[in-house]
């Protein structure tokens, strides 16, 4: 698939990023965001990790995949994801934030085994030019992302009643809010509203379309 115009790219950020989001419409990445975005923090955190990771991983696929069997494909990838997360959660912890690190250091790398990567990177395999390859697994991950800090960012709220850490002037506590059936709560409530927006969409284009009729009255 190659892309020759501005309109075209912004076609494809928007349907990877919302209307096809990953988490929301495919049910990919669930387990390490339901885990580990319990704070702004950590959502951004991920997200960073993850997106570095996809773009990436895309890129390379994108050279090589075709070179590989279809069956090495996956196992490939991952094994490439695996490599990088490792190398980002070291950094994190060697030189961003070592509790930081701590509250990740298990969802980072179980990030490569889920679905996420390899979903996309098998898809991708000779469907893109490098280019609009870069854009698609950007924007990917940026929609992968914005589910991210909707959780992270509401769980944090309304469980600690804070934001990015710091103190906010709320009355709510619920701590529960930073269990897993919560995130669940909210992914669930996610997916309808984008649902919601979809069908609309498809709506006023189903209206703005002209009709074509034959024939006349009899």
């Amino acid at each position: 698939m190659r892309l020759r115009s501005k309109k075209e790219y912004r076609t494809l950020f928007f349907d990877r990023a919302f209307k096809s989001n990953l988490v929301l419409v495919e049910g990919v990445g669930l387990c390490p965001l339901i885990g580990g975005a319990t704070t702004l923090k950590n959502s951004v955190t991920m997200f960073v990790c993850a997106a570095v990771t996809l773009v990436l991983t895309s890129i390379l696929m994108l050279g090589i995949g075709k070179k590989l069997p279809s069956v090495l494909r996956i196992p490939v990838h991952t094994l490439c994801a695996s490599a990088l997360l490792c190398g980002e959660a070291y950094l994190l912890n060697a030189y961003v934030s070592t509790e930081l690190y701590a509250s990740l250091y298990l969802f980072l790398p179980l990030l490569a085994v889920t679905t996420l990567f390899a979903y996309h990177g098998d898809n991708a395999v000779g469907a893109f030019d490098p280019r609009a390859g870069f854009v698609d697994a950007f924007s990917s991950a940026f929609g992968f992302g914005v589910v991210l800090c909707l959780v992270g960012g509401l769980r944090e709220i309304v469980s600690k009643r804070t934001i990015w850490d710091r103190p906010l002037p709320l009355a709510v506590d619920l701590p529960e809010a930073s269990l897993p059936f919560a995130a669940f709560l909210l992914l669930g409530l996610l997916a309808a509203a984008l649902q919601r927006a979809n069908t609309a969409a498809a709506d006023r284009a189903n209206r703005q379309t002209p009709t074509m009729t034959g024939g006349g009255d009899v």
